[in-house]
């Protein structure tokens, strides 16, 4: 980018949506442009320990239905996961007073660009009403598709009171994170690029970097499912491993860990945890299949046991791990896919290959280049379409 440009950011409250375009938006940031972050609930919290800006729409909603803070009221949305890994209810309520502070929030800033992530129905409609260049930022290996997401029918009518189109506007450009042997034929066109992990900062123990004689292997279920449904699921993972010459990280996502009763030694537990300073050290992640999760562990180059909560289909297709029904677990099913995974060479070897497809893709400052130029085009785009329309000397 060459002259400074004002870049916006927004994304639902998800930290899933969040967390894996802050990356672009501290390069933005390093090449010397202001950025703007535009969210609410957990992301805000979340984007001002990273650092960055951020303008809260939804305040009167903290600890109502902000994804990471265990609330209650997300039962439904995570016993209720549908087979294309989408919550069956939204993240949070969207009404004409959040809808009007994002307006609000976007309009005041005047953003030369707004990059947004797919759930975001008012950032690329006001890109579209304000002829601002409009980027979907892709949250990993799934298709973000080639446009702004489509708004639920009952959101419709809600977008054009606050004076809003209800058809999604066309994305200038979409960026795609996944790894070019993960895409599916018939992907959207996008420009590729790497993906960072990042799920936040903080001092590592110091048992992460002390020498030791077993594999360590990383179990999670992220923040949301032990919030919710309790430590509980750890149980038959931790009753396999603890057989196992294996030494155990649980990540607790928060939780309180005394329904566990007491743990063997070969068990250490943490609330949360850098996956990026974790992953590495580790020779296996088991986790729910969260797409941050599961890119963190493509950064690492391990293989993964996914109990699918989620669609595990581009894990195991690609070789890169196995999968377990989240409603079938069971310590059998485990230890054997535990066993598999840490003595069958190839699900290392097919990790490691997807781990340089990753490091090979364009990196954020790459992109954040290209990203200036899409604001000149759409400049001069402007420009001449104002010239055509200029009165003439015998005109108005």
């Amino acid at each position: 980018m060459a002259s400074t440009l004002r870049v916006l950011f927004s994304t639902p409250p998800g930290l899933g949506h969040f967390l894996p375009v802050v990356p672009l938006a501290w390069t933005v940031l390093a090449f010397g442009h202001p950025v703007r972050v535009v969210t609410s609930g957990a992301a805000v919290e979340a984007a001002a320990r990273a650092g960055l800006p951020v303008v809260d729409i939804a305040p009167d909603l903290h600890g109502k239905r902000s994804i990471g803070s265990g609330s209650l009221d997300l039962a439904d949305s995570v016993n209720r996961i549908n087979p294309a890994g989408r919550s069956s209810r939204q993240f949070t309520e969207f009404d004409d007073t959040i809808a009007r502070r994002a307006i609000h929030a976007i309009t005041s800033w005047h953003p030369d660009l707004i990059v947004h992530t797919v759930g975001d129905f008012v950032a690329p409609r006001v890109a579209s009403l304000y002829s601002i260049p409009l980027v979907l930022h892709g949250l990993g290996f799934r298709s973000s598709g080639s446009s702004a997401m489509s708004a639920p029918p009952d959101q419709r009518s809600l977008l054009r009171e606050v004076g809003l189109d209800a058809k999604p506007p066309h994305a200038a450009a979409v960026l795609d994170t996944c790894p070019p042997s993960m895409r599916e034929l018939g992907r959207p066109t996008a420009w590729p690029m790497r993906y960072i992990s990042y799920n936040g900062g903080g001092a590592s123990p110091a048992w992460l970097y002390r020498p030791r004689s077993r594999s360590r292997v990383c179990v999670t279920l992220g923040t949301v499912v032990p919030a919710v449904a309790g430590v509980g699921r750890f149980l038959p993972i931790i009753d396999t491993l603890r057989d196992l010459d294996v030494e155990v990280i649980l990540l607790l996502g928060g939780a309180d860990r005394a329904p566990l009763g007491p743990l063997p030694d070969s068990v250490l537990t943490a609330a949360w945890m850098p996956l990026s300073e974790l992953l590495p050290t580790c020779a296996l992640i088991i986790h729910h299949g969260g797409e941050g999760t599961t890119m963190s562990a493509i950064v690492a180059g391990i293989p993964q046991l996914v109990l699918d909560y989620r669609d595990a289909t581009a894990v195991v297709s690609r070789g890169l791990g196995l999968s377990l029904p989240a409603d079938a677990v069971e310590s059998s099913a485990i230890r054997c896919s535990v066993e598999q995974l840490l003595h069958e060479p190839s699900f290392r070897r097919v990790a490691e290959e997807v781990r340089m497809e990753n490091s090979a893709l364009p990196s954020p400052s790459t992109v954040c280049s290209n990203l200036g130029e899409l604001v000149v085009e759409s400049r001069v785009s402007r420009f001449v379409t104002a010239e055509a329309v200029r009165p003439g000397p015998g005109g108005l």
